[in-house]
């Protein structure tokens, strides 16, 4: 009987524990959701403060970003201030420098002057022969380097555009000028180079400018026994070691003039009349003389 009290006994014992295992552990639920949900709030809570904090870091690098920015477009601004003032300044220096450099080119270079005679006229069966004297001097501090005259003798009225003297005096300008820097001779200061010549006027050119005028004119121009002639020069030339040209060009009327009145008006020639150097002249046209 003894035996089946102590096991009455070990049943109730183990009846006891497990009721009071079961209260402990609904009576632990509530804490352990406690403990849970505590947890979870300080995770919230800590993802808070790290986001609050990158978002502070991410501000405060928008700031910086945003003050260096400003710092390198002032920066810019000033240094493109500076560059365009130190541009200007040279530009200035520049120019300053190259006017006085020019005027000491000016100063210094040769100009060269043209004194043109005429020594008669003489006329044959060829035509015209007018003598000619250039006398070219160098009036400037340089020698003027390849020095060359070009001249020719047309009729000063032309039906032909392209033959007028102006226009003809033009060609022989722009043709010296293309011809590089070559040929010629060379002129010092202060030294005068005479040239003398005889310009022709043939006969067959004559008879055309006779047959151009009398279609232009509907007249009978081979029974005119005037004409009245052009001379036309220009004298090119270099200085230095440079290329630019510089040139001397006018236009001059060949005129008749009576010798017991040389100061009169001039006229216009006699074709086939001879006429010594005391019976005509050279009178230039204003506009179409000048030197560079």
């Amino acid at each position: 009987m003894n035996w089946k009290r102590g096991l009455l006994r070990l049943s109730i014992f183990a009846t006891a524990i497990w009721i009071a295992g079961i209260s402990r552990s609904e009576e632990s639920r509530p804490a352990s959701a406690a403990i849970e949900t505590e947890s979870a709030s300080l995770a919230e809570h800590v993802r808070e403060s790290r986001v609050r904090r990158t978002l502070r870091w991410l501000r405060s690098i928008n700031n910086w970003t945003l003050i260096a920015s400003l710092v390198l477009a002032a920066a810019t601004v000033i240094l493109a201030g500076a560059t365009y003032w130190l541009a200007s300044d040279a530009h200035q220096q520049l120019s300053v420098m190259g006017g006085q450099l020019n005027e000491m080119r000016a100063e210094r270079r040769p100009w060269i002057e043209v004194d043109a005679y005429i020594g008669g006229v003489t006329w044959d069966a060829q035509g015209g022969h007018i003598a000619l004297r250039y006398e070219i001097k160098n009036t400037g501090r340089s020698p003027a380097l390849h020095v060359l005259l070009r001249d020719k003798i047309v009729p000063f009225l032309s039906p032909d555009p392209h033959s007028a003297p102006f226009v003809l005096l033009k060609q022989m300008s722009r043709e010296q000028r293309n011809r590089g820097a070559h040929l010629g001779y060379p002129v010092l200061p202060g030294q005068t180079i005479s040239s003398q010549l005889t310009k022709d006027y043939s006969r067959e050119e004559l008879e055309k400018y006779q047959r151009d005028i009398g279609k232009a004119y509907a007249t009978n121009s081979s029974d005119d026994a005037f004409l009245q002639l052009t001379l036309g020069y220009v004298v090119d030339y270099t200085f230095d070691v440079g290329t630019e040209h510089h040139q001397t060009y006018c236009l001059l009327m060949i005129n008749y003039v009576d010798p017991k009145a040389p100061l009169g008006p001039g006229k216009e020639l006699t074709i086939g009349k001879d006429l010594p150097a005391s019976s005509v002249r050279l009178d230039s046209l204003p506009l179409y003389c000048d030197a560079d």
